[in-house]
């Protein structure tokens, strides 16, 4: 994976649409209002840049191609909730999961609560899986990777 160039080209990359999460984000209410900077090099990732904490930059990727088969490992009440939000079934709306690099440059995404972003409507949700097994720190490896 790419993830060093990814980094770097999204933090370059020029702010794109506005996205307004109503609820915020979990533990953190207030993160409500977000531009999603992308970079046509790699569009997998994407920067939410926090507009209502500017000093808050969050790096996601796409799930369905950082995990492949992420979707058919969901539970049934994972999935139906996704499904009622348009994944999978409007091209509109995209499934992305935030990722951290550690001190050691191990990158790991939080699989257990993706973010729900619909590009037409500007809004967004996390959710929280509650019937799935995935982690909230699966292992992707290194930056250097």
């Amino acid at each position: 994976m790419a993830l060093a160039h990814a980094i770097d080209a999204v933090t370059d990359a020029p702010a794109g649409i506005t996205v307004l999460f109503p609820a915020g984000l979990v533990g953190f209410p207030r993160w409500r209002r977000f531009n999603v900077v992308e970079d046509p090099e790699t569009p997998e990732f994407a920067l939410l840049q926090c507009l209502d904490e500017p000093s808050v930059s969050l790096l996601v990727a796409a799930v369905q191609p950082l995990v492949p088969g992420y979707l058919d490992h969901l539970g049934p009440g994972d999935q139906a909730a996704l499904a009622a939000l348009g994944v999978g079934a409007r091209p509109e709306v995209d499934l992305y999961c935030t990722l951290t690099v550690q001190e050691s440059s191990e990158v790991t995404a939080n699989l257990a609560g993706p973010l729900v972003i619909d590009r037409e409507a500007g809004c967004g949700t996390q959710v929280v899986l509650t019937d799935s097994t995935w982690p909230v720190r699966y292992p992707l490896g290194t930056v250097r990777d």
